[in-house]
This record gives structure tokens, C-alpha cells and sequence, in this order.
């Protein structure tokens, strides 16, 4: 069904099917005739209002606004039919199959596949381990003697000490033994004690415990274990950079650091390592004198062991999963920033990293975070207060990856010190509340933290820079999305092995959550976030309870829930549109189609498209909801349409062909060129250039990236360039099927 609204028009949207004429004949035989013929009378000027827009002046005309005469009458049939007897209906058939004999209309009134079809009934719950929840965790590492190694000929040991206790809860009784995740090439376990006694043990495939006897359903155990961790080398599990690797890497002093995601946890402590069980933690590490520990929480402890060496300990403030936890040790110098928060309290924001990156040459942590506190201030006003009594970035080198968001203290690679990160910031903080507060219950549910975060992303650059940059992360995006495009993976469910595809996993993520806004508008989606926090706080969230939550919080969507989610995170791709037709003075002929042909990708999305149409008199909206693979449309203006665009506001993630634009324009020459002074210096603060009415302009640096994007209201357009870099740049124009490009330079 085609349903099209001009912009900020009110009118809810009615969609009819076959369940809804069984109500109405249900219904209406205990009626008179003239009381249906009132009726059907007002519902059908209520369905017209649907299918005509004067908005602005413009009438949109579906191709199907013949059938809207013609189902009136059906309509009355149906009522009147009610009046007669079952056995005058022809056995074997349904009500409309009797009175209807257009088998076109007949089709469209009860379509095989009425939204394409489903790739699920219902949304996949995965199955959680539920006969252990943890409560506490206690670890001890000894890195004492690693530490000390600075010169070239020293070798690091394989092989360090560690003591972990686990406080666990039965949910359900176990027998005889007691499972744990402990990978056993990683660790060395010599000895398990369960409430203080010794037991056996297997280390195959986890830690299997012996117990002496069944634990009932309810009760409280103590596992502790002596064991003795595999040193790594940047990758995920326990890392030591000292020696000759601290020299190979350029770090001015010896390090240890952590990271777990996706199940690194297990190879550096044995625990339950699944993100829904979320616990208290106790980080303790024995040090030589000069080292500082960062670890979860706050520092509660700090004692001597002997002459050289002491022990730092962390008590996390809030519970959390085990590929949250971080524990960490270097010659750190601190740097304290603050953030007042919304409600009133002061935020501090513990800084970690070596003296020589403070405000060095290069590595300048001082300008780096700079933004942090404004960061804070951003997220704080969308998704509300900032959930936990402090934060903070402990910076490591090396490691494959960029940022970490482990709970209020997130792991940092050096190389964002050296500035052109401040997205990355943004993103570990936007996690704070996506992935931290609200934590993905498994490993298929990966989008809702990394799509959330990145979305978070594009969040920061509309609150710090405006709606252009807002639209151009959101282009970088799409970009990045669009390498893999049809091919990339389904969002939900990728395997653990690709979870961090960058394409699907972040990008088209970003635009899920993107889409959700769009689904239901700016103060439902905000709201709705911050309610969502409130109701799963410092628990953990499947995909299906994210769908539900969105049933409940916002039922009338424009596009249902279930078929949302549905077509965007079990299915693959996205819709690639095509606009085609033509343009005669204030009027247009115009077909919309979806042509994507991709194994996995939906034949049909289910999804409201804006068209822009650009008149000499200014741009009208109207938005098409789409739920076949073809719409065709009339257009009439008051004026002379000049062209009309796909989605201009970018509310959709899609791939488009064509803008149609008015054949007076088609074999024209169209004038595009900068306007005053050129090179152009940054001081002069803007350049300016014509454009035709409706173009979209990109600006390229020399490396291919997209640096600003704009779409043309007015024949003059100006861009900010004190913010490029110096060198060379090009102005991309695309204007219907015309294309042009103007190089342009800015000096300092």
C-alpha cells in the first residue's frame, strides 16, 4: 500500500487488509443500510486524505487513487453481503472472493505477501547459561619482576603469578560439577579450592571442578584458584611491553594492560565470561615502587609488600561484565579533568599516560583531551545524567585496536595522543551509557553497543558543529558501510570471529539506530533512549528486548517493529532506489522502485522515503511509504518543478540512481563557479560558489575523503574553511544526471 504525506501534515496513516474488512463485516449487520452508507462515506473521505497531500500546495496522485472508487463499493458489498444468509455464500471461498471478481483489485486487497517476505515470525532469543549468576570477583597479579626489565638483552618470563576468588550464586542445582571459563593454553592452574577445601579439577574446554557434593539451587559458593598467566604482546588477554619489546615499541617506560573483548577475560582469570552476568570487581597488582596502577572503580588500597615493591588495589563502584574490566601499570603521570554534571555533581576525569606524552611535541595528551568535559555535556543532554562517579583514559602502546570503553576507565592507544581522534573520544564516552550502563546480553547483540556508540558519534559532531558535519559523519558512515554494501553480514547474530566488521557491526549499526529515529521522531527517540537507560540499568539487554521495549514506548511507528528489525538486523543490505520520469512545468510523472536483487537482502524494505521537490517558488517534502517494489506517482506544484530528490535530509540508509529534473534543464548548460577571491586563504573565514538550486556538493580533500557535503536551497552556497587544512581540494556538484567538479586551493 502507498501512503504519502506532505511535510507536517497530522493526519494518522490508515492501512487496510483483510482482517480489518472481517471486523467490519463482523460488525456492522446489526446496522441499518443508511447508517453503513453514512460510514463508509466517512471512511472513505478519512482513507482520500491519505492519498492526496495539498501541503504547501502540492497534490501527489498514487497510480492506484483509480482503486479508491472502486473499494468503496467493495466496501458497501461487504456490508451488505453481511445482511444475507451463510448458505448463500459459495462454499469453499471467503467473503471477498464472492463479491469481488477484478482479480487485480482482488490481489491488492488481499496480497499473498502483504510486506514481502518475513525472514522471521518472531525475533530470535538466544538461549543465556543461567545455573551460575557471580557476584564478586577477587584478582592478584605479580608483574614485580617484569616491570624492571628496561635494556634490550632482558627476557621477559612466559609466565606470571596470579589468585582469583569468585563468589557465585547457584540459580539452579548442580550435581557434580562446577564449569568455569579458563582457556587452557593462556592459563596454568595448579590448584582449586571450593569454600576453602582443595578439589580436582580438569582444565579442558574451561575449568571443570569436582564437587564433593551437590550444590542446591539458592546457595552461595567460594571458588579460589592459584594459577599462572601467559604473558601477551598487544593482543587480547594480559600484555607486558618491557624489555626489548619496550624499546621495539619507542615506550619510555615498562607496561601492563589488559583487554578482553570479545572472551579475552578467560585468558587471563578464570570466571564465567558472558557479557549478561555482571559482578563486582576487586583488581589488585604488585608493582615496583614508581609504577602507577588504573583499574576499574577507584583506588581503595595501596600497601608495601617489601623494600621495592607494593600492591595497588581497585574496587569497582558499580557491577559489570568481564570484558568491561581493566587493569593496568606503568610510570603513569595524572591528569585530572572535571564535567559538573546535569544534576549537580562534579565528574572527575582521571587521565593516564607518560610524562613525556603530556604536552610533548607529538604525542600531546593536554590538547588531545581537551574536548572531553564538552563530550560529556553533549551526551549528558540526549541520553541524561552520566551514570557512574567518575571516568577516565589510561593510554597503552602497543595494541591493535584504537579505543576501549572498559566501565569509567577506558584503554586508550597512544597514537590518539597525537591528535585527529576526537571521534574516538566521543565514542568511548557515548559507550559509557551503550555498552556500559546497558550492556548487549550476548555476542549477536553486538550492534546495540557499537551501533549506539557510533551513532553517538555523529551525535557529538551535530551538538559541537552543526547539522552539516552531523550529515557528513553520517555520509563517512554510509561510506564505510557501503565497501561490503549487499555483501556485508546480517547485523544480528555476526559470529564472534567478525564482530568487529567494520562495515556492518559500527556503520550500518549507526544508521539502525539512526532509522529508529527517524521511525518514530526526534522526541520519542530521545525520550525513549533515556528510558530505556532508566529501566535496564547495569543490566544487560538482547536484541528482542530492545524491539519490545520500542512496542511499548512507541506502538505507532511509521514503520511497524517487528518488520523493522526484522528487514534491518536478520536481513542483509539495504534498498537501492531508483527514480525515474519526467517533468513538465509544475507538473511530474514519476516512478519510484526498488531494484536490490542480492541473495539474503529483502526484495522489498518496508520504509518511508522523502522526496524533495524544488520548485522556482522554494522545496516542498513528501514522504512515500514504500512497501512494494514500484510506486507510481503524479505530481503538481504551483510553480515550475526544477528537479526532485531522494532523501535529502539522508533519513534512510539506501543506494539511489537519478534526480529527476525538468526537461527545460536536461541538455542545458548549468553555470557552477566560485565567487570572489581565489587561492582562497583561511582567514577569510568562508568561499563561495553558485550552484543550480537542488545540487549536492561534496568537498574532496587530495587524499578521496569527504570533508564537508551540502545540498543547495538557494543558487549561492558558502563553506566554513577555517577548519580544512591547507593544500588542494575539489568541489563535487551532482545535479540529475550532470556532474561537475571545480578544484579550488586553500592557503593558511
Amino acid at each position: 500500500m502507498l501512503s504519502i504525506w506532505a511535510s507536517n501534515c497530522n493526519a494518522s496513516t490508515s492501512r487496510t487488509n483483510s482482517s480489518s474488512m472481517t471486523m467490519l463485516t463482523m460488525f456492522l449487520p446489526a446496522v441499518g443500510t443508511s447508517q453503513i452508507l453514512t460510514f463508509v462515506g466517512g471512511w472513505i473521505r478519512t482513507f482520500g486524505m491519505h492519498l492526496h497531500s495539498h501541503e504547501q500546495d502540492l497534490t501527489v496522485h498514487s497510480q492506484r487513487h483509480s482503486i479508491l472508487k472502486r473499494l468503496a463499493v467493495v466496501v458497501v458489498l461487504c456490508f451488505l453481503t453481511c445482511q444475507v444468509s451463510p448458505s448463500q455464500h459459495i462454499e469453499g471461498k471467503a467473503l471477498l472472493d464472492n463479491i469481488v471478481t477484478d482479480e487485480a483489485l482482488l490481489d491488492y486487497l488481499r496480497p499473498v505477501h502483504q510486506h514481502g517476505e518475513r525472514l522471521a515470525m518472531t525475533f530470535p532469543t538466544k538461549q543465556l547459561r543461567t545455573d551460575i549468576d557471580v557476584l564478586a570477583y577477587t584478582i592478584d597479579l605479580d608483574w614485580s619482576q617484569q616491570l624492571l626489565l628496561r635494556d634490550s638483552a632482558d627476557v621477559i618470563p612466559t609466565w606470571t603469578p596470579a589468585t582469583t576468588e569468585i563468589v557465585l550464586v547457584a540459580r539452579e542445582p548442580i550435581s557434580s560439577v562446577l564449569i568455569l571459563d579458563g582457556d587452557t593454553y593462556w592459563l596454568d592452574v595448579t590448584s582449586v579450592k571450593i569454600n576453602g577445601t582443595q578439589t580436582t579439577f580438569t582444565h579442558q574446554a574451561g575449568i571443570r571442578i569436582d564437587l564433593d557434593e551437590p550444590i542446591d539451587e539458592g546457595d552461595t559458593i567460594v571458588v579460589n584458584v592459584d594459577y599462572a598467566v601467559r604473558i601477551g604482546q598487544g593482543d587480547i588477554g594480559m600484555t607486558i611491553v618491557a624489555g626489548l619489546s619496550m624499546l621495539r615499541n619507542r615506550n619510555p617506560h615498562p607496561s601492563a594492560f589488559t583487554f578482553n573483548q570479545p572472551q579475552g577475560a578467560r585468558r587471563w582469570f578464570p570466571c564465567h565470561d558472558s557479557p549478561h552476568d555482571k559482578a563486582m570487581f576487586t583488581l589488585s597488582a604488585r608493582v615496583p615502587h614508581g609504577f602507577v596502577v588504573v583499574g576499574n572503580g577507584k583506588k581503595t588500597d595501596s600497601v608495601a609488600v617489601d623494600a621495592s615493591t607494593s600492591r595497588v588495589t581497585y574496587t569497582s563502584t558499580e557491577v559489570l561484565p568481564t570484558y568491561l574490566v581493566t587493569l593496568n601499570a606503568s610510570v603513569y603521570r595524572y591528569y585530572l579533568q572535571e564535567y559538573v554534571s546535569s544534576d549537580g555533581d562534579t565528574i572527575p576525569i582521571h587521565n593516564f599516560h607518560w610524562d613525556a606524552d603530556h604536552e610533548g611535541e607529538w604525542f600531546n595528551a593536554v590538547k588531545a583531551l581537551r574536548k572531553i568535559p564538552a563530550m560529556f555535556a553533549a551526551f549528558e543532554e540526549v541520553y541524561g545524567p552520566y551514570p557512574f562517579p567518575s571516568y577516565g583514559h589510561v593510554t597503552v602502546n602497543p595494541i591493535w585496536f584504537g579505543g576501549m570503553e572498559h566501565q569509567t576507565m577506558s584503554t586508550i592507544n597512544r597514537n590518539w595522543l597525537l591528535g585527529g581522534a576526537e571521534n574516538g573520544y566521543a565514542h568511548e564516552i557515548a559507550h559509557q551509557w551503550i555498552g556500559d550502563l546497558v550492556t548487549c546480553a550476548t555476542w549477536d547483540d553486538i550492534w546495540l553497543n557499537e551501533g549506539g556508540a557510533s551513532y553517538g558519534e555523529a551525535l557529538w559532531e551535530a551538538k559541537e558543529y552543526g547539522r552539516d558535519r552531523f550529515r557528513m559523519k553520517l555520509q563517512r558512515q554510509k561510506d564505510v558501510y557501503l565497501k561490503q554494501g549487499q555483501e556485508s553480514p546480517a547485523t544480528y547474530g555476526i559470529p564472534i570471529s567478525n564482530i568487529f566488521n567494520e562495515s556492518t557491526t559500527y556503520a550500518k549499526s549507526s544508521w539502525i539506530y539512526h532509522m529508529i529515529r527517524g521511525n518514530v521522531g526526534d522526541s520519542l527517540f530521545f525520550t525513549g533512549l533515556r528510558q530505556w537507560f532508566e529501566e535496564r540499568n547495569l543490566a544487560s539487554a538482547q536484541t528482542v528486548e530492545f524491539m519490545e521495549f520500542w512496542q511499548r514506548y512507541a506502538p505507532n511507528p511509521l514503520v511497524a517493529w517487528d518488520v523493522f528489525f526484522d528487514q534491518w538486523l536478520l536481513g542483509r543490505g539495504h534498498p537501492q532506489l531508483v527514480l525515474d520520469g519526467e517533468i513538465v512545468q509544475s507538473t511530474a510523472s514519476i516512478t519510484l522502485r526498488q531494484v536490490q536483487q542480492t541473495s539474503g537482502v529483502p526484495d522489498v524494505f518496508i520504509l518511508p522515503v522523502p522526496l524533495r521537490v524544488y520548485t522556482y517558488l522554494g522545496t516542498v517534502d513528501t514522504l512515500v511509504m514504500m512497501d512494494e517494489r514500484s510506486e507510481t506517482l503524479s505530481l503538481t506544484a504551483p510553480a515550475h518543478i526544477d528537479s526532485i530528490v531522494i532523501d535529502p535530509d539522508m533519513t534512510v540508509l539506501h543506494t539511489r540512481e537519478n534526480i529527476v529534473t525538468s526537461l527545460r534543464d536536461s541538455s542545458g548548460i548549468v553555470e557552477v563557479a566560485l565567487l570572489g577571491e581565489h587561492p582562497i586563504r583561511k582567514n577569510q573565514g568562508v568561499f563561495t560558489m553558485t550552484v543550480p538550486v537542488g545540487s549536492e556538493i561534496q568537498i574532496i580533500s587530495s587524499l578521496g575523503s569527504t570533508v564537508m557535503m551540502s545540498t543547495a536551497t538557494t543558487d549561492v552556497v558558502r563553506f566554513d574553511v577555517r577548519d580544512l587544512a591547507t593544500g588542494r581540494y575539489t568541489a563535487l556538484v551532482t545535479r540529475g544526471q550532470q556532474r561537475f567538479s571545480l578544484p579550488f586551493i586553500v592557503l593558511p
